[in-house]
């Protein structure tokens, strides 16, 4: 098993199924969360990230919510973080987000800037 944590800004409330926003304002957001989760996947995935072997088979992801206030509910939480997994993809750490076998959404330490942490935990194919 491996494991590698992906560190993105709190993505924004717009991105909740009951956020509020037109359509133009969720594209922008989702396209910025997405982006900074790629930028953010590869420094995890070291200076040398291109060489990275791209994970297949599942994946189990950890939201660690590290925000001060309220944590959103789980529906919440996840669709929010939906576009930095499909910024992980991109970057290249996994193949595609149906490879997620699980998720779990906890309240993560409320210390420094607020953020999210996506650890993904990877079960390598036939292990």
């Amino acid at each position: 098993m491996e494991q590698i944590t992906v560190t993105v800004p709190v993505p924004p409330n717009v991105l909740s199924p009951n956020g509020r926003g037109v359509w133009p304002q969720r594209a922008r957001a989702a396209k910025a969360v997405r982006t900074d989760a790629g930028r953010a996947a590869r420094e995890a995935m070291g200076p040398r990230w291109w060489e990275w072997d791209t994970w297949r088979g599942r994946v189990w992801v950890t939201i660690r919510w590290c925000a001060p206030g309220r944590m959103p509910d789980l529906d919440n939480a996840a669709a929010r973080c939906k576009p930095a997994l499909d910024g992980i993809v991109d970057a290249g750490l996994m193949a595609d987000d149906n490879q997620v076998a699980g998720m779990r959404i906890e309240r993560g330490p409320v210390d420094g800037r607020p953020r999210v942490e996506l650890v993904l935990t990877h079960e390598a194919p036939g292990g």
